[in-house]
Formats: structure tokens, C-alpha cells, sequence
């Protein structure tokens, strides 16, 4: 099953949602891999300590007539132990990168692994429209301010034109007791915005950024930190609504 983690907004998270419930996915037993479709800036690769390689999702979609089987497959490697499709950041590796050819590359592995979680570049445009259309389900990532909100109400229309399913929203980044930015919406009131149930709520954790530093799932950094159990909870809830 193809799963895209998508918002409209820029910065909400959708990488840091995507490398922390691979990893914790794979704890669980799952065969799991991360994609990273966001071939602009290779956020997914950078956060499980990927390191650039000419064996890349960029080569890939730059292959003349597309990839074959055995080059999408060779072209996965072990990051931090979970299976990652990487990108080499790079402007000639952008430029050159038909991202038409999406499909021939996620069709091959999507036997191989239960879930492949696709981390999707932020906007409404070619870029983040194509994996949405790839996609089985999509998890939406917003944070619980009002812009990203209705960012994120956008990209669920977008879903729905394209006759994809949502799975639900996760709601980053929120502050306990205090307000994000000038307004923090509870919960219930972006399910009821959206009207899109939320898997789940990631705290606010400075720990966050100090993994992204270390080139590390916070899951990986600091698994007994209370966001790497909001994580637990969220890959059980994607599971069980899985299922």
C-alpha cells in the first residue's frame, strides 16, 4: 500500500512525520519504505542520515524510457536500518528528473513492502500532485494554526478530485498550554474544520530539532522522549485503521 504524507503548507512536518513512523513501523514488524519524492531538497534523505549517491530517485527518473525492475530495486538501500528510496540533491538532478515516470518506479516495489510511505514536496502543483495520484491512501500533516489548517483543507480537496482516500490528519507541533503563533486550534476543532479524523497529536519537543541536527529520527535520538511515544501511538492508530 502506497501512503502520501502531504500539506500545502511548507514546514508542518511532513518529514519528520514520514522518517519517524518508518522507523517505527519497521520496530513493529512492518516491511516499510520511505520515499523520497521531494526531489527539490531531499529532507527525507537528509534526516535518516542519507549521504548523496548516484544511485537515486533522480537517476531513476532520468533514465531514457524509465527504469527497469532491477534498477528501481538496487536503487534501495538500509538507512538507519529502514529501507529508503533516497534522492541526491542536486539542481542538474532536479532539472533532469521526469517525474511522469513516478509510476514506474513504485509499481515494482509495492509487493515487496506492506506500506511505502512517500514523503510529498509542500504545494498544489506537478511535483506533489503526481504521488498523491500514486497513492492508495494519504495521510495529511498540518500544524494547529489556522493558515496551515486551511492550507491543508486545500490538499484534502485536491485528494478528493484526484478520488483518493484519506486516511487522517496528524496534527504537529502542538504546545502545551500556550498558543502557536496567534491562535492554536484544539484538536476537535480541526477534525471538525477538515472533517477528517486526527491519528494523532505530535507535542511540540525540542528534541525535534535537535535530531533533525544529528541526522536522526527523534524515535532513533531519544525513543523514551514523550514525542517518540506520540509516534508509537500514531503507528498503531495508522495500523488498526489500516486494517
Amino acid at each position: 500500500m502506497i501512503i502520501s504524507v502531504a500539506s500545502a503548507k511548507g514546514g508542518v512536518g511532513k518529514t519528520t512525520i514520514a522518517a519517524n513512523l518508518g522507523v517505527v513501523l519497521n520496530k513493529r514488524g512492518a516491511r516499510v519504505l520511505l520515499v523520497d519524492a521531494d526531489l527539490s531538497s531531499g529532507n527525507l534523505t537528509l534526516h535518516m542520515g542519507g549521504k548523496s549517491t548516484s544511485r537515486s530517485l533522480h537517476a531513476l527518473l532520468s533514465t531514457e524510457g524509465g527504469p527497469s525492475e532491477d534498477e528501481v530495486r538496487e536503487t534501495v538501500s538500509l538507512s538507519l536500518g529502514v529501507p529508503l528510496l533516497p534522492v541526491s540533491p542536486s539542481l542538474r538532478g532536479y532539472l533532469k528528473s521526469k517525474l511522469d515516470l513516478l509510476p514506474t518506479v513504485l509499481t515494482p516495489l509495492k509487493d515487496d513492502y506492506d506500506i511505502i510511505l512517500v514523503d510529498t514536496p509542500p504545494g498544489i502543483n506537478k511535483n506533489s500532485i503526481i504521488p498523491l495520484r500514486e497513492s492508495d491512501r494519504v495521510l495529511l500533516v498540518t500544524t494547529p494554526d489556522p493558515v496551515s489548517v486551511s492550507d491543508v483543507a486545500n490538499t484534502k480537496e485536491v485528494v478528493i478530485l484526484l478520488e483518493r482516500s484519506i486516511v487522517g490528519v496528524v496534527v504537529n507541533r502542538v504546545k502545551k498550554g500556550k498558543l502557536f503563533g496567534s491562535k492554536q486550534l484544539r484538536t476537535a476543532e480541526i477534525e471538525g474544520i477538515l472533517k477528517v479524523k486526527a491519528l494523532g497529536v505530535i507535542p511540540e519537543d525540542k528534541s525535534v530539532e535537535a535530531a533533525v541536527v544529528a541526522k536522526r529520527p527523534v524515535t532513533i535520538y531519544k525513543p523514551r522522549s514523550a514525542v517518540s511515544k506520540a509516534f508509537d501511538a500514531l503507528a498503531r492508530k495508522l495500523v488498526e485503521e489500516l486494517r
